[in-house]
C-alpha cells in the first residue's frame, strides 16, 4: 500500500444490523434483495416468511424516504436510504423504527401500517 495515497474512508457509518423477529411461526426481517425492480425507493421493505417452510408471506414497504432534494435521474430517484434501526414484536403485531426516529406498527398477518406518533 501505498502512504502517499488516501486509505479506506471511516465517514460513513455502516447501517444498523436489524435482527429479525419471529412471531406465531411467521419470520419478519427488513428486506435489503428481492425488493421489487420497479421500487423507486429502497427503503423500509419488511419480508414475513414461514418458518418452518420458507414461504413468503407478503413484501411492503413500510415507510419511505423524504424526497427533498430528490434528484429523478439518479438511481432510486436520488433518494437516501433511510435505514431500519429495530424490529420489535408488540402485542400481536410488528413495530418497526428507523433510523430518523419514526415508528410504525405493522399487522403481523396482513402487513398492513400505522404510523406512531
Amino acid at each position: 500500500m501505498n502512504p502517499d495515497l488516501p486509505g479506506p474512508s471511516g465517514s460513513r457509518v455502516p447501517p444498523p444490523q436489524v435482527d429479525p423477529v419471529d412471531l406465531n411461526g411467521i419470520r419478519y426481517e427488513q428486506a435489503r434483495s428481492g425488493i421489487p425492480l420497479d421500487a423507486t425507493d429502497p427503503s423500509g421493505w419488511l419480508r414475513a416468511t414461514k418458518t418452518d417452510s420458507g414461504e413468503e408471506l407478503w413484501l411492503r414497504q413500510i415507510y419511505t424516504s423524504p424526497q427533498s432534494g430528490a434528484d429523478p435521474d439518479l438511481p432510486g430517484g436520488g433518494r437516501t436510504i433511510v435505514y431500519m434501526k429495530r424490529l420489535s414484536v408488540s402485542g400481536d403485531a410488528i413495530l418497526v423504527e428507523d433510523i430518523k426516529g419514526r415508528s410504525f406498527l405493522v399487522d403481523a398477518i396482513t402487513g398492513d401500517v400505522t404510523p406512531q406518533q
